[in-house]
């Protein structure tokens, strides 16, 4: 399982990562950074914290990261306030349909880093069904964002969205139509490709059954 490679520790593995792209940060960070341009090596800050917190992460341990983030780009210098946005979408009590339609209007006005952070937070926060649309539409944003970066996506996209439905499927009784086993085996999808999360998310969507078809209504 590509999840299983995750140190035990959610702040350490946290801090290492935080390290390797604030180097990454640092090198393609432009003086006057168009929104696009910049997701690459700020949007994974936010999905590898929420990937964390799926994975157990509290909220310390994610406010300790965001300092982590702070020490080395100050809040005066950080593009699109992300640092306060990754807050907002992980550790606040923010309602999941504020976060997701707040998100969905920055990307439409290409404040895109704001707009990945905040989708995030509402998807993370979401009920599941509801959850499941939104993580098809924005799998679609980070197809595109992270294609020239398949390791990128390997190593921080994909685990994201196994870790979600590892933790559903653990968590959740009699939410899917189909047999545990069955569920369980889907997970086998999800082998760190875009093409994996599309069979990932069709696999979970076919799991609900009619659940996800309402989850999709009440996003309308």
């Amino acid at each position: 399982s590509i999840v299983a490679r995750v140190k035990d520790s959610p702040a350490e593995h946290a801090r290492e990562k935080l390290s390797q792209m604030e180097s990454l940060t640092n090198a393609v960070l432009p003086a006057k950074p168009n929104s696009i341009l910049i997701v690459t090596p700020i949007v994974p800050l936010a999905i590898r914290l929420a990937f964390l917190q799926i994975r157990g992460a509290n909220a310390d341990s994610i406010k300790a990261s965001l300092g982590v983030i702070e020490s080395v780009i100050p809040p005066n210098s950080q593009p699109e306030n992300f640092v306060s946005e990754i807050r907002r979408a992980l550790v606040d009590d923010a309602d999941w349909q504020t976060l997701w339609s707040d998100g969905c209007r920055a990307i439409q006005t290409h404040e895109f880093v704001r707009g990945c952070v905040l989708c995030i937070g509402g998807l993370s926060k979401a009920p599941t069904a509801q959850s499941l649309y939104m993580q098809v539409s924005m799998a679609r944003n980070f197809e595109g964002f992270f294609k020239p970066l398949r390791s990128l996506y390997r190593d921080i996209v994909s685990p994201f969205f196994l870790a979600y439905w590892e933790r559903t499927i653990t968590e959740s009784t009699g939410l899917f139509r189909t047999a545990e086993a069955y569920t369980q085996r889907q997970l086998q999808e999800a082998d760190g490709t875009p093409e994996g999360t599309r069979r990932l998310l069709a696999a979970m969507r076919f799991c609900f059954g009619n659940s996800a078809a309402e989850g999709r209504d009440g996003m309308a």
